[in-house]
């Protein structure tokens, strides 16, 4: 009696032979690593956008509200120079008449004027640096 040789297993119908069946493995893993590497740098950037947006925002914000106190603060200084009796108190532009300078009512004086509010200082610290003769004063 011949025998005869033995015949390799058929494959089922519509597989692939083991190495097609690893390669399309290995196709699909990659392509699936470079989908989620794709959707992980798109998620970076829009991350990255709403970061930059949110900075300019904050920034565009803060210069808004600098205006607004730049706007409102000549208002502000002249309440302010108000007391309860609604005198305003006028400001000084005062000097020094030496290079040298003054100090006088706890304040530096050199001969370029500087201005001070009146109603910052007591009656009697006016009264001596309006007095002095080293200092040349000018209400505004």
């Amino acid at each position: 009696m011949t025998k005869s040789p033995a015949k390799a297993p058929a494959t089922p119908s519509g597989t692939a032979p083991d190495g097609e069946a690893q390669a399309a493995a290995d196709k699909a893993k990659a392509d699936a690593e470079a989908q989620a590497a794709a959707d992980k740098a798109k998620a970076d950037a829009e991350a990255q956008a709403a970061a930059d947006k949110a900075k300019a925002d904050a920034e565009a914000q803060a210069a808004a509200d600098k205006a607004k106190a730049d706007a409102e603060a000549p208002a502000a200084a002249d309440q302010a120079k108000k007391n309860d009796g609604g005198y305003v108190h006028p400001v000084y532009r005062v000097r020094s008449v030496s290079p040298a300078g003054r100090r006088r009512s706890g304040i530096s004086f050199g001969p370029e004027p500087i201005e001070v509010d009146s109603s910052t200082l007591s009656p009697r610290e006016l009264d001596a640096l309006l007095t002095d003769p080293q200092l040349v004063a000018e209400e505004q």
